[in-house]
């Protein structure tokens, strides 16, 4: 399982994975996470040595108790749980994000903890950061919340801090700078 886990974790930021718990940790040695991965491009020797299989965007929302959405926000992205969608989780999935905020439509988060739609939602980021003292979804007794700090790595701040350098250096050198903000 641990092989497993860390396969997948090298996907992690390009990716979504939900997964599936079989059983409630009675047994550490029992596999008890299915990744089922969507947006992962792995070849059929792949998905046997890792036992996966490639699943619908609505199969996979149906059948996981837990979601961590680990995306880019962009056109496509944008919304990837929403009202619609939503209605179809299970009832004590719990969602959990870690990318843009507006991966999840509001109102949906909002409506979804409201009237226990969800078991959970954890967040590190927010709609507006910092967030507002008095935000909505933070007072829901079910909702864990972190200040966007889950990508504070080691290994982020060595790449940071390296970008940044290496954008100086094309400045000064009259070239076009990456991640120009």
């Amino acid at each position: 399982m641990l092989n497993r886990l860390k396969y997948y974790s090298s996907y992690i930021h390009i990716s979504i994975i939900i997964s599936i718990i079989n059983e409630y940790i009675p047994a550490i040695t029992s596999s008890i996470i299915t990744p089922l991965p969507f947006f992962i491009f792995l070849s059929k020797k792949e998905e046997r040595l890792h036992n996966v299989s490639y699943a619908s965007k609505t199969d996979l929302l149906k059948k996981s108790d837990i979601i961590s959405l680990h995306l880019h926000l962009n056109t496509k992205t944008k919304n990837f749980i929403n009202q619609k969608n939503i209605k179809i989780l299970k009832k004590n999935a719990i969602i959990i994000n870690v990318s843009r905020a507006n991966l999840i439509e509001k109102k949906a988060i909002q409506i979804a903890l409201k009237n226990k739609i969800i078991g959970g939602f954890g967040l590190d980021v927010h709609y507006k950061e910092p967030t507002i003292k008095n935000d909505e979804i933070l007072n829901h007794s079910n909702v864990v919340s972190t200040p966007h700090t889950a990508g504070s790595t080691f290994d982020t701040y060595k790449r940071v801090i390296f970008n940044c350098l290496q954008n100086i250096e094309k400045k000064l050198n009259n070239k076009k700078v990456n991640w120009k903000i």
